[in-house]
């Protein structure tokens, strides 16, 4: 039997994708193989941004699969699409997907990793194509929030007949960027889980503070802090940063950008808005993961320079700039 999962049912979901998730061992790029493979607080957020999971259960009622289902407005997205290991090759793959493609009339895109040959094989018998190279990191990056790194070893699938067929209106985001207030904190916060998820994966650590951060915390900060966010046109908080003076140094923490909004040079504004709302300081103090090449570079940049190095766990160094 195929029926919705509750939200309550998260932990199983985990479970399911984590031992289906084994198949990847070896054969996706040893940097992109996790650990667990997801964790229960990735699921719950991808529930929280409308993933709707559709389950499988068994005779006796215990989920073992389960498929993902999420609108995107002009699209929808199959996602997290998973058979238990002791239960594969028993056609649960197909009716789940027979009853996912019942659900909705917009086109569907699929997004798996390129070495995954029976991933891809799968989803070919029920008329999904491979996009082109160009196409995938188009719509990878606009529907999908992943690394970088993750949309170069992924293909993209869709059961739009041409390519050309699949129209995405990209729209020209140039967000102001305005001092915050305490009423902000809920969407400060939602974004930086989702920012910060990326720089979890690259230390197999999802019990960082800014994901395990508390509202009442952000709250708390307002009243130490200040907060510049960057909101888009519809109103939308797609960026945010905060800092605070101590002894004359402007300590900056926590610049987040939503990753399909990245490389747009709002990181930039952001900073360059927080500087300024600091300019008295004598000078100013960030800090960012030692493997987080991307931050490192992208401060140097700015003219940040590299002071000091504190270990944190085994996975885990920080790296201090200051300007």
């Amino acid at each position: 039997m195929i029926r919705l999962c509750h939200p309550s049912e998260a932990s199983i979901i985990t479970a399911i994708i984590n031992d289906a998730a084994i198949a990847y061992k070896g054969v996706i790029p040893e940097d992109r193989y996790h650990d667990p493979y997801m964790s229960l607080l990735e699921v719950e957020s991808e529930m929280r941004n409308g993933v709707v999971f559709w389950g499988y259960l068994d005779g006796e009622d215990r989920l073992i699969g389960v498929m993902g289902l999420q609108d995107k407005g002009d699209v929808s997205l199959i996602r997290h699409a998973y058979v238990r290991t002791t239960n594969r090759s028993n056609g649960i793959g197909s009716l789940l997907i027979e009853h996912i493609l019942q659900q909705t009339e917009k086109p569907i895109l699929i997004g798996t990793w390129a070495t995954a040959s029976w991933a891809i094989r799968f989803y070919e018998r029920y008329g999904f194509n491979l996009v082109t190279m160009q196409e995938k990191e188009r719509l990878l990056r606009h529907y999908w929030d992943i690394p970088i790194r993750q949309i170069d070893e992924s293909v993209v699938l869709s059961n739009v007949k041409a390519n050309t067929d699949l129209k995405l209106e990209m729209t020209d985001i140039h967000p102001m960027i305005k001092e915050a207030n305490v009423s902000d904190s809920e969407q400060i916060l939602a974004l930086q889980k989702l920012a910060y998820i990326s720089e979890a994966e690259i230390y197999n650590d999802f019990s960082i503070e800014p994901l395990v951060q508390s509202i009442e915390s952000v709250h708390e900060q307002f009243q130490h802090f200040i907060f510049l966010k960057a909101v888009a046109n519809d109103g939308t908080i797609v960026g945010s940063v905060r800092a605070r003076s101590i002894e004359d140094i402007c300590h900056i923490g926590k610049l987040i950008v939503h990753p399909n909004f990245q490389n747009k040079g709002i990181g930039r504004r952001l900073l360059e808005g927080i500087e300024l709302a600091f300019k008295q300081s004598s000078k100013y103090s960030l800090y960012t993961g030692s493997k987080s090449n991307k931050n490192i570079q992208f401060y140097t940049r700015l003219g940040y320079k590299i002071v000091s190095t504190k270990p944190i766990h085994d996975q885990l160094s920080l790296v201090y700039l200051e300007k």
